[in-house]
């Protein structure tokens, strides 16, 4: 049977949890935040492993999220209860701060967020901290930028600092490149920060834009679907990605793979290695599919979409090599699934989570059918919930 996670009522929502969150800081703490801030997770419809590549990329929000509440103290210590982990932690920010945070733990992400939010404070203001979520972790729906983002957005509240969302999203990257030790792009962070309702955020990295894409069509939503296949970003695959990619463009002679789209000719003549290659030839490819996609979505075009949805599938199990047989699988069977017009992997791969564009009045039986074919084969349970454009 499959886990359908799917909020009832407001239970589940961004208001009950951030009222959830405030409760919680107040039983263990003893008084009240001053701050309470939420950040979504995030999918991402199409447009993977290319914002790295100056490329085009097309995430949007999803009805789950992270709940930050927060106070500041008179003294540097930090003080953080999450949830997820039934822990509570305690650091004080006057002693030596490792980077990258030993063991990839939890609070490393908290702490690196509380340094970098105040880089040129004489003294680092402690806080008291109460995390709490509905993103499951692990599952490529960034909860790591939900995370950093939410106690960004609160630490900034909370000092009255002057920052705009761009420089809020560099020092949440920075978070995870120097504390995490994942050189991630900022996809994440923008998509936690300037999503919009019924609309997916289109963002071009070559020169820092982005619009805001209408989703008009309420007979479809995103059946998001977590293969419980855990990916670790930092256990060095990401990193080679990028290095593959740096490499292509470097003996192409551009500046970065965006340079190479609508080239396909002169890159098939070229002496890159096979493997680097079909790196580069993904992150052309996956650009040109992302600007398809947002061109079906404006001219309701729902069967191309999905057929662009399982070219991208293809090109990142094949090309770029980021899939597992766990999510081929899961992917497999959706596309195979009446009612599914497409489906692929999301995130950063090597485990995590599909996306798949279903009718909203079959999306039940789908959700079953996928999760127990997947359970016949696999023995692992999958979890599985809808959301539109939050």
């Amino acid at each position: 049977m499959a886990a359908l996670s799917l909020p009832n009522g407001d239970h589940g929502s961004r208001e009950w949890l951030q009222q959830e969150v405030a409760l919680r800081f107040e039983r263990c703490f003893g008084y009240r935040p001053s701050q309470i801030v939420s950040s979504p997770g995030r999918v991402n419809l199409i447009g993977e492993h290319v914002d790295y590549n100056q490329g085009v990329v097309l995430p949007m929000a999803v009805n789950r999220y992270t709940a930050v509440a927060l106070a500041k103290r008179a003294d540097s210590i930090v003080r953080v209860y999450s949830t997820t982990h039934d822990q509570l932690q305690t650091f004080d920010l006057t002693d030596s701060i490792p980077e990258p945070w030993p063991q990839r733990h939890w609070l490393g992400y908290i702490i690196g967020t509380l340094v970098l939010m105040q880089p040129q404070a004489e003294k680092l203001s402690g806080f008291d901290i109460v995390l709490q979520s509905t993103l499951p972790l692990g599952a490529g729906l960034s909860s790591s930028a939900s995370l950093t983002t939410a106690i960004a957005k609160a630490v900034q509240l909370d000092l009255e600092l002057a920052l705009d969302w761009k420089e809020l999203a560099r020092r949440c990257q920075q978070v995870e490149h120097r504390f995490l030790g994942v050189p991630c792009g900022l996809m994440d962070q923008w998509a936690c920060l300037m999503t919009q309702p019924d609309h997916l955020l289109m963002i071009d990295f070559q020169n820092e834009t982005f619009r805001q894409i209408p989703w008009l069509n309420p007979h479809l939503q995103f059946l998001v679907i977590n293969s419980g296949i855990k990916h670790q970003l930092v256990d060095g695959h990401y990193a080679e990605r990028q290095r593959s990619c740096r490499q292509a463009a470097q003996q192409l002679g551009v500046t970065s793979l965006r340079h190479m789209v609508g080239k396909t000719e002169t890159l098939t003549q070229s002496n890159l290695d096979p493997v680097t290659l079909r790196r580069a030839s993904h992150v052309i490819s996956e650009i040109e599919r992302t600007l398809a996609a947002v061109s079906a979505i404006q001219s309701q075009q729902w069967t191309a979409l999905g057929q662009t949805l399982n070219a991208s599938h293809a090109s990142l199990r094949d090309q770029y090599e980021v899939s597992c047989p766990e999510v081929d699988l899961l992917v497999d069977i959706a596309q195979r699934e009446p009612g599914i017009l497409g489906a692929r992997m999301t995130g950063g791969g090597f485990g995590g989570s599909t996306i798949n564009l279903v009718e909203a009045d079959g999306r039940e039986s789908a959700i079953a059918s996928i999760c127990n074919q997947y359970y016949a084969a696999t023995g692992v349970r999958a979890s599985a919930f809808c959301t539109a454009p939050m």
